[in-house]
């Protein structure tokens, strides 16, 4: 669970990050290609940690 808490504040960040380079108008080329690459990144991670807590307890209810 602690996983899972520890990539939601990973998405707070990155939302906030992608927000504040919007607002200062001029996104730099190094933002344009990592962000997209870093949130894929996220998505992979909190998909497996969400899966593995799902299948732990549903394990337990057996």
């Amino acid at each position: 669970m602690r996983r899972i808490y520890c990539l939601r504040r990973t998405a707070f960040l990155l939302t906030v990050f992608a927000m504040g380079t919007l607002v200062a108008g001029e996104v730099p080329t190094w933002v344009k290609i990592l962000y997209p690459t870093a949130v894929m990144i996220w998505l992979i991670a909190y998909d497996d940690a969400i899966f593995d807590h799902r299948s732990r307890r549903w394990k337990e209810n057996d």
